[in-house]
């Protein structure tokens, strides 16, 4: 199967983890034709590549529902996945009246079963997985045992696939392509050469997880392996999704907000985004202490509960990012959106623009300019 990554270039471009004029001189190849789109959660839902565009779906749960491949506005893939919790017991062919393409058995001893034992194709095929001790697949079985193995996989440490074999091909189905599951069993996307989390994508030529919101901890540095701005005693990744000074506290949360500003702002004008979170303050030694949450919108939005206060904290205030200077916006101001959703919940609204002022709405008084960061 040809992947994305030998049409065009590899596909840890689309996510912008290498910024331009910031590669090593190994990254010099990267292709800027690849882009990437996310949803509100920060799932990616397409990727194009000359004339080839990838297309998710993902349902209120964040499960990936749906999977279209197009090559020159044709049809190749169209996937539809049925689930039972998180587990993907059904790989449905669209183009075919959503007919049944691959079915999944979990291992049912597991109280949270995490290995696939079974595959069916088209219901005319079962086949057993086998698995190493590191829970990933190595052989897939045929039902009749006189028909053998019929597919074989060995890994690298980080999950790369190193040999696959075909060992008896008593059907016209090469299952090392059409078996979904492979390195630490969960599911392989062939196309753009990564592995399928729930969550997030994983990179197996790299040994990166990719996403957005890991572009925070390159953002100071070239270096890309960063974690917790390289000081995980003052910071901390709450959801899994974006970097908090949880422990990073202030006496009074305009301080607070105005620290994030000055770290933040830079990067919300560079990639012209929004930016936003919540205020929180808890009880420290007597005395209320404020810090921050951080996650990332779009162009014109940010949704603050994306990176709610920790349970043991209280939500006082939010602040957000105008992104960059746009011609189609007043940035420089609170939009009435903004001051609805204060008024809203009744809780102060901070404002970073990208002239660098910081400013404040208070319901039922007014804004307060506290002038630049």
């Amino acid at each position: 199967m040809a992947t994305l990554n030998n049409l065009c270039v590899s596909a840890r471009g689309i996510y912008s983890h290498i910024r331009p004029g910031r590669q090593p001189d190994a990254r010099k190849d990267f292709d800027r034709r690849v882009a990437g789109a996310y949803n509100g959660e920060n799932r990616p839902v397409s990727w194009t590549c000359g004339s080839t565009n990838i297309v998710m779906k993902f349902d209120r749960m964040g499960r990936r529902v749906e999977y279209v491949e197009t090559v020159g506005g044709t049809t190749n893939t169209h996937h539809r996945f049925v689930y039972d919790g998180y587990l993907c017991v059904q790989q449905l062919d669209a183009a075919n009246n959503n007919a049944v393409d691959l079915a999944f058995g979990w291992d049912p001893t597991e109280p949270v079963a995490t290995r696939p034992l079974v595959l069916q194709k088209y219901g005319q095929y079962s086949m057993f997985y086998t698995h190493d001790g590191n829970k990933n697949m190595s052989e897939l079985v045929f039902f009749q045992q006189a028909n053998g193995i019929a597919a074989y996989y060995e890994y690298a440490p980080f999950g790369a696939v190193t040999a696959a074999t075909r060992s008896t091909p008593v059907t016209a189905y090469d299952f090392r392509e059409y078996n979904p599951f492979r390195f630490s069993s969960e599911y392989a996307d062939d196309l753009l050469e990564l592995m399928y989390y729930n969550y997030r994508h994983y990179d197996l030529s790299d040994v990166r997880w990719l996403g957005y919101e890991n572009e925070e901890l390159v953002s100071v540095s070239i270096n890309e392996y960063l974690f917790l701005l390289n000081n995980s005693s003052l910071w901390v990744d709450y959801l899994g999704m974006h970097t908090s000074s949880y422990y990073n506290k202030y006496n009074n949360p305009t301080y607070a907000v105005r620290r994030r500003g000055r770290h933040i702002n830079p990067r919300a004008k560079r990639m012209n985004r929004e930016f936003c979170g919540c205020v929180c303050k808890i009880c420290e030694k007597g005395k209320w202490k404020y810090f921050t949450t951080q996650t990332m919108g779009n162009l014109s939005n940010c949704q603050p509960s994306n990176a709610p206060c920790p349970s043991d904290s209280i939500w006082v205030a939010s602040w957000h990012t105008h992104g960059g200077n746009d011609p189609r916006y007043d940035n420089e101001n609170f939009s009435n959106d903004d001051k609805d959703y204060a008024k809203f919940y009744n809780i102060d609204l901070y404002l970073i623009t990208p002239g660098d002022q910081f400013k404040q709405y208070i319901p039922g008084e007014g804004e307060i300019n506290r002038g630049r960061l």
